[in-house]
């Protein structure tokens, strides 16, 4: 279903009038969007957009202004955390020691990597034995 500019700035004014009053932060999931749809919650104050699929946000990252904040919401593969790591603000699931390794090893010893911009990150953990899904 694609929706106009207005109604992209409608809906996220609705959103940010309840959210932004709680702290907390709303990350707009832009997977398989438009770019336009992109840029209208962009004008609309949208700054966090999170997506799920490396090869997505490289695509789209260029074509953002310089202050949108990337978030990589899916599982990520150890072998994509290079390409990964110059274009996100944060990831939100290292779900195994490998990947945490991977992503500790670029960040302290390759030189490709920039020291001055170090993503955060969210470690995923689960307690219940959830055989589906992956943690540390």
């Amino acid at each position: 279903m694609t929706h106009t500019p207005q109604q992209i700035q409608h809906t996220l004014s609705q959103l940010q009038a309840h959210i932004h009053p709680t702290g907390a932060q709303l990350i707009a999931v832009s997977k398989h969007q438009p770019l336009p749809a992109l840029h209208a919650a962009y004008q609309a104050g949208q700054r966090h957009f999170g997506e799920s699929r490396l090869q997505e946000l490289q695509q789209k990252h260029p074509h953002m202004p310089p202050d949108t904040r990337w978030h990589f919401i899916g599982h990520l593969q150890t072998n994509k955390v290079k390409a990964l790591l110059p274009l996100i603000h944060l990831i939100h699931t290292i779900d195994s020691p490998r990947l945490m390794q991977a992503r500790l090893s670029l960040l302290n010893i390759n030189p490709t990597v920039s020291t001055s911009f170090k993503p955060s990150y969210f470690p995923y953990y689960f307690i219940i034995g959830e055989k589906l899904k992956k943690s540390l």
